[in-house]
């Protein structure tokens, strides 16, 4: 019996279960320490984004990695800076108002003007019932948005943080592209052979799926921004330029950020015009039409199926995420889950169950 015992010990290879172990540590930090992990991550997706780029310039160029590097991020932040500071005083100044509108507003008369216009269609006991139902909805809502704003507000209101990522983040992502091949081969000490010929099989699978998305989706995020700045510019709707913004951002949350943007805009408008008006009616409309557009053209030559998620698990993923990590997990929801998925279609999935997911 002890002999037999002693034999499993023997074959019991650690290195099989490594990357499983590697993964739940992971996730344990990103859980406890996200406001840590945040340069990396910002790091590692900037480095991922890059690194075959300057592999190109590389071979044509015939320069070496590290100044290809440097100049890549020099170009990449001064870029981000100069927009920056031009952009980011106008936005934050609206963001403020914004905030303040949120936060500050008399919102009982708001609902009351409402109700009086709901009462013209709908008999009394109803517009009563609703009443209480929209009082609840607005004031979730409304706490929702001035705590995410409020959020914004304070991380780039603290200088030394903001200072200590601007100088951070392109810091990490020089090292991990020019230690990129050190890395790996490192990280390949804990692997078997046929582990490792499995991660480059799904490495490869997972950069086609998600580079192609973000590129995708990137485009579709300046349609919205575009798109709603300028028809509500035109609208005459307060905070139009940052409303685009939001809806940029918020595009790379499927679903959610949709409709997150949409009970912003709604929000504003019935503040700015006092209850249920045309304007309301135009920006249900410029959705729809924006909508309609995405689902018949942007999003099938841009995106198409490249994701391959269930929409039910694309929600659950989303809100899992929003649970631990707030608004930060919701934007990494996707990717993560598109990794996840991969790996334990190839590791555990029979083919019947591929098709399903």
């Amino acid at each position: 019996m002890l002999n037999k015992n002693l034999n499993i010990f023997k074959n019991f290879n650690l290195n099989s279960f490594f990357p499983y172990i590697i993964a739940i540590i992971l996730i344990i930090l990103m859980i406890i320490a996200m406001d840590i992990i945040i340069p990396f991550l910002i790091g590692g997706l900037l480095a991922y984004i890059l690194y075959p780029i300057i592999i190109k310039l590389q071979k044509n160029l015939k320069c070496k990695k590290e100044y290809l590097a440097l100049s890549s991020l020099l170009m990449l932040f001064a870029s981000i800076i100069m927009i920056m500071s031009y952009f980011l005083p106008y936005c934050y100044y609206q963001v403020i108002n914004m905030y303040k509108l949120f936060v500050y507003h008399d919102w009982n008369k708001t609902v009351e003007i409402i109700t009086n216009s709901l009462e013209i269609y709908i008999p009394s006991s109803n517009a009563q019932f609703l009443k209480i139902k929209f009082v609840e909805l607005l004031n979730q809502s409304v706490y929702f948005i001035s705590k995410n704003i409020d959020y914004v507000i304070y991380s780039t209101g603290t200088i030394f943080s903001s200072i200590l990522l601007i100088i951070l983040i392109p810091f990490i992502t020089y090292q991990f592209i020019c230690d990129y091949d050190e890395i790996k081969k490192y990280g390949s000490k804990f692997f078997t052979i046929n582990q490792i010929i499995k991660i480059k099989y799904w490495q490869k699978k997972i950069d086609v799926i998600i580079r192609q998305f973000l590129i995708g989706q990137t485009i579709i995020a300046f349609f919205w921004w575009i798109y709603y700045a300028l028809i509500y510019s035109i609208l005459g709707i307060n905070f139009a330029f940052t409303i685009g913004l939001i809806s940029f951002i918020m595009s790379f949350i499927p679903y959610i950020g949709a409709i997150l943007t949409l009970i912003i805009t709604l929000i504003i408008t019935l503040v700015q015009f006092g209850g249920i008006t045309i304007e309301i009616w135009l920006v249900i409309s410029t959705y729809t039409v924006g909508h309609i557009i995405d689902i018949c053209f942007l999003s099938n030559h841009f995106v198409g199926k490249k994701i391959g998620l269930h929409p039910l698990l694309t929600i659950f993923s989303l809100l899992f995420s929003a649970k631990f990590m707030g608004l930060i997990g919701m934007f990494l929801a996707l990717p993560t889950m598109v990794i996840i998925k991969i790996i334990f279609e190839e590791v555990f999935c029979s083919k019947q169950l591929k098709k399903i997911l």
